[in-house]
């Protein structure tokens, strides 16, 4: 069960869901809009507070922290209890971006992004792709971004580059070293310490509560009804909006979604087991594939033994860094699961797996980016991410053992850290049931 664990302390707590590159198609409404807000250029640090919030949600409009020179937005800040468990905890600002509608006649009700992870940010990782994304619903609608809190612009700042650090120089020395590494331990408990010390409420993070967060900025903005678009964990978030908060919701999309029934860390190694199994499937069912790579199932899990005994090592780059990778068996694995995340990898699988069998490890790069991206992306907030997962999935998760015995006899290798002792460490409490 220990392996089980570590994996899973790898896969759901070290890492965040990415957001979706899906092109979405908006709804329709007859409604003339009827919010207003200001338009700012410049630039601001964003503001703090330790009073208590306002009884009523309030936004308090400034200048957005990122350049649109050709969209019109607007941005601002609303309070939110640094705890909503506790009277007494304070306060938190929660960013938003108000993206307005191209037309001349918007209709009243924007879409508003729910991002995945839990903990990643919204507004600085979507601008690239907003086009992408958001364009057709920016047509008609305002478009809402948000960071949830302790993500991106919003309060408190729970990155935690220790963690970043200890992971990106511990994946020099394979998956073992990433999971088991007393560095990596300690560097979760040293950004823990460092929280503490400035005051965050580590359990003021949950699902329930970032639920909350979102209707608040609703009624903050004055929009009557809006439509969801959650993605990944962002669709667990919503499906609780759509619980708790209902009369505000018009809509929503879900996108890849992570229902409230589904236990995602003690079927992880299932579920693992399960998007290998369609890649191989995929393949043994087009003739060009099996022509081109012969049985993909059976080499990819030959070179995964390979790769266990005699690791490659290979540089790839992210955000133009350098990042040198020791790709050993369990790694190998790591890295195809987390391609499932985009269909331009998963397509060349079984390319990648007859390159790097032929001897060719430069194959491999394209993924061991795609790994980086996930686990030392230095934006994610990491904090926050523990405290939701801790408090929301570990409690209530059943650890199953993976069903192929090959997953286990590849992991052999890896150490014994549980993740419920990375969250006992954390202490940040569990949601009730």
């Amino acid at each position: 069960m220990g392996r089980t664990a570590v994996l899973l302390a790898f896969l759901m707590v070290i890492a965040a869901c990415s957001g979706s590159e899906a092109e979405p198609t908006a709804g329709s409404s007859t409604a003339a809009a009827t919010t207003t807000v200001p338009v700012t250029t410049t630039t601001r640090a964003p503001s703090t507070s330790t009073t208590a919030p306002p009884p009523e949600p309030a936004i308090e409009w400034g200048d957005c922290r990122f350049n649109s020179p050709t969209r019109d937005v607007a941005c601002g800040t609303v309070a939110m209890p640094a705890n909503r468990r506790d009277p007494d905890s304070g306060s938190i600002r929660v960013q938003v971006a108000v993206f307005r509608a191209k037309s001349d006649t918007p209709l009243a009700d924007p879409v508003v992004y729910v991002s995945g992870g839990p903990g990643w940010p919204a507004i600085m990782n979507t601008l690239i792709g907003f086009d992408v994304a958001f364009g057709d619903f920016n047509t008609d609608r305002d478009v809402i971004l948000w960071d949830q809190r302790g993500t991106g612009l919003s309060e408190p700042d729970t990155t935690c580059p220790e963690v970043t650090e200890a992971r990106s120089d511990a994946l020099e020395q394979g998956l073992a070293a990433v999971l088991g590494l007393l560095g990596v331990v300690d560097a979760f408990e040293a950004c823990r310490d460092r929280l503490l010390d400035e005051g965050v409420d580590l359990a003021g993070f949950d699902t329930t509560t970032s639920a909350a967060d979102l209707e608040d900025l609703r009624l903050a903005l004055g929009y009557e009804q809006w439509n969801l678009y959650g993605v990944s964990y962002g669709t667990r978030l919503a499906i609780d909006v759509l619980r708790d908060h209902p009369e505000g919701i018009r809509s929503a999309i879900l996108d890849s979604v992570m229902p409230p029934q589904v236990d995602p860390v003690g079927t992880q190694i299932a579920n693992l087991g399960a998007s290998l199994d369609e890649v191989f499937a995929a393949c043994a069912s087009d003739p060009r594939c099996t022509d081109r790579y012969g049985d993909v199932e059976t080499r990819f899990w030959e070179l995964a033994r390979s790769l266990e005994q005699s690791p490659v090592e290979i540089r790839t780059w992210f955000q133009a860094f350098p990042y040198d990778i020791t790709v050993d068996g369990a790694m190998f694995i790591v890295m195809a699961f987390f391609a499932m995340y985009w269909p331009q990898l998963v397509a060349i699988v079984p390319a990648m797996i007859d390159r790097v069998a032929e001897g060719d490890a430069t194959a491999l790069n394209p993924f061991g980016a795609n790994l980086i991206a996930f686990v030392g992306n230095p934006t994610v907030g990491v904090g926050m991410s523990e405290s939701v997962t801790c408090r929301d999935e570990v409690p209530f998760a059943v650890m199953e053992d993976p069903a192929d015995a090959l997953l286990i006899e590849v992991f052999e290798t890896v150490g014994d850290l549980d993740i419920t002792d990375l969250c006992d460490m954390w202490g940040a409490g569990e949601s009730p049931p």
